[in-house]
């Protein structure tokens, strides 16, 4: 049965080219691990309304960053001109639409060594035309959050069940990319109370085996 809430006290994964491969969280269908690219230039949205696990997820992603690369991502509160022009790695913006884009839009975009990270909920993102972050749809790359409803899928081009399997509860979501969708439970880092403890660490053969 899959846990209402999964941590890891260690996240787990790797470098890879221009980015890093780690653990989202597990399988809702046979829990399983499930890995996740980020890559420099392939920008990612997270789409669910406040409440559901959405922020959650950006700070798991972000201390997965933080232990495989060992470097913290930068966090934008206000404006994307918060960033320096020598600006590299991991970039999360939460409550994305009430961030400028400033001057900087377009280089952050656009840099192939830069990942954004940005959330938001799906009626917002809808009505994001103009706004800098409805351009990040076209990376089709993101996490759903599941209690939004499935026609937030078309968002990132994918098409989603009308009803997930188990009821929606904060951290479920559907991972999706290029079209293929996923459904996990984000992990949630040790700090949040009522979490079951996915085994782990993976160690070096168990990464090389996935």
């Amino acid at each position: 049965m899959l846990p209402s809430r999964t941590s890891r006290i260690h996240p787990v994964g790797a470098r890879v080219e221009r980015g890093v491969r780690l653990e989202l969280g597990i399988d809702a269908d046979d829990l399983s691990p499930v890995d996740i690219t980020l890559t420099g230039g392939r920008h990612v949205l997270v789409i669910g309304g406040r409440g559901t696990g959405r922020t959650t997820a950006l700070d798991w992603i972000g201390e997965s960053w933080r232990s495989i690369i060992g470097a913290s991502p930068a966090r934008v509160r206000h404006s994307l001109d918060e960033l320096p022009e020598s600006t590299s790695g991991l970039v999360i913006v939460d409550d994305a639409l009430a961030v400028d884009a400033g001057a900087s839009a377009d280089r952050i975009r656009n840099d192939a060594g830069v990942v954004l990270v940005a959330a938001t909920d799906g009626d917002g993102l809808r009505a994001a035309w103009g706004h800098w972050l409805g351009d990040l749809r076209r990376w089709r790359t993101g996490l759903v959050i599941a209690s939004g409803g499935a026609l937030d899928g078309d968002l990132l081009g994918a098409t989603l069940p009308a009803r997930t399997p188990i009821a929606a509860r904060p951290g479920l979501g559907w991972w999706v990319a290029d079209g293929r969708t996923r459904l996990v439970q984000v992990h949630a880092g040790p700090h949040h109370q009522s979490t079951t403890l996915h085994p782990g660490p993976m160690t070096s053969d168990d990464m090389l085996a996935r």
